[in-house]
């Protein structure tokens, strides 16, 4: 189980940043630095619970059903601190944020998945 800190750390971060207090304005720039941000976070998550399922059960190639199963918790973690960032008064719902949340998690999986050499047990 230690294998899932840092991904639990990861995660503890972010809900951190994702519902502290600060003055927020939309916005609809899609390229803007708060969206790569997120596409960022949401990368590193997956990429650590990956790390941490692969190491954990000791993988020799992909289970597929294990990674589907930590692409859809990094993405519905990002789509509830959302649905938690429009029920705070100092934040707001934003699908676009919610949309680069997806992509980390999208470009995390194509990154996952061509360099698996590389994080599958070497046993």
């Amino acid at each position: 189980m230690w294998y899932y800190i840092p991904a639990l750390l990861w995660a503890i971060l972010i809900y951190c940043l994702s519902t502290t207090a600060g003055i927020q304005l939309p916005n609809y720039n899609f390229f803007a630095v708060d969206k790569i941000g997120h596409i960022i976070f949401y990368a590193i998550l997956l990429a650590l619970i990956v790390w941490a399922i692969a190491k954990q059960q000791q993988w020799q190639s992909i289970r597929w059903v294990w990674f589907i199963g930590a692409c859809i918790i990094a993405f519905a973690y990002g789509a509830s601190l959302e649905w938690v960032q429009g029920m705070l008064p100092h934040r707001y719902f934003d699908t676009a944020d919610m949309l680069a949340n997806g992509i980390g998690v999208v470009l995390a999986s194509i990154v996952l998945i061509g360099f698996k050499k590389y994080w599958l047990s070497s046993r």
